[in-house]
């Protein structure tokens, strides 16, 4: 049976060449390199540090940064897990301090940004922080949790500056009564993907499969179309929070 993830990054499945399982949101090694391009070539910046949570999805995100990393010829960062049901994170902040860190990458939910990036403030820490598309996890745009990620870079869902994506959000918005976060964004392109399928080819699952496989579509989040893995295949962009709007980053070529 054909699956689409909209939000899973684990790259697990899609590496194992399952040929029913598709992803319309960027895996954990399209997240990496996008980041890495940013914080290393663009602001050549050289001392960073990874934090992330104990739990599986977060210390998979930092391995496969790591493992990137590494075959790009990056020295390896230093890494952290924080549990953040310990509201203390000062030894953590402080050794960050005494090391000269030139720039925080967060890999968890927005519990983890909720609890760091305050008592970073609070310590006039100014190393820019970036972060992936977790820690965007079922937030909803302009909530307070939404403006601790003020100047924050983030891997991007594009639902923000499409067309389509912004015809989203202000019909949602009156159903709902708020902006809808990447989590909403992924999962409606994947329902609709779905949905075309099944009009062209009827409920065939190896006619769906083959379907899924060539399909070009223009989503909320962007151009959908899937590589030989099954991945999303386009580019993945990022942006950053500036008072409380999401600004793209132009890559350098």
């Amino acid at each position: 049976v054909a699956f689409i993830s909209t939000w899973a990054t684990d790259m697990t499945l899609s590496y194992a060449f399952v040929p029913w399982f598709f992803r319309c949101v960027p895996d954990d090694k399209q997240q990496a390199i996008s980041l890495i391009r940013e914080i290393y070539l663009k602001q050549k910046l050289k001392n960073i540090a990874l934090i992330g949570t104990p739990d599986y999805d977060s210390r998979h995100t930092v391995s496969t940064f790591v493992k990137v990393a590494e075959s790009m010829n990056i020295p390896r960062p230093k890494q952290y897990l924080i549990n953040t049901s310990d509201q203390d994170f000062e030894e953590t902040l402080s050794e960050l301090e005494k090391s000269g860190i030139e720039a925080i990458v967060l890999f968890g939910n927005p519990a983890l940004a909720s609890d760091i990036i305050p008592l970073m403030r609070q310590r006039n820490m100014r190393q820019p922080v970036f972060g992936t598309l977790s820690l965007m996890d079922d937030q909803k745009a302009r909530t307070p949790d939404w403006n601790i990620l003020e100047n924050v870079i983030i891997v991007s869902s594009d639902q923000w500056f499409t067309k389509k994506g912004i015809n989203f959000q202000k019909r949602f918005q009156e159903v709902y009564g708020y902006q809808p976060g990447p989590v909403a964004a992924y999962a409606y392109d994947g329902a609709n993907i779905i949905i075309e399928i099944i009009k062209k080819t009827g409920p065939d699952r190896d006619k769906i499969i083959d379907a899924l496989s060539k399909i070009r579509y223009s989503g909320v989040t962007g151009e959908i179309q899937f590589d030989n893995k099954g991945n999303r295949g386009d580019k993945t962009g990022l942006m950053k929070l500036n008072n409380g709007d999401p600004i793209p980053i132009e890559e350098n070529q």
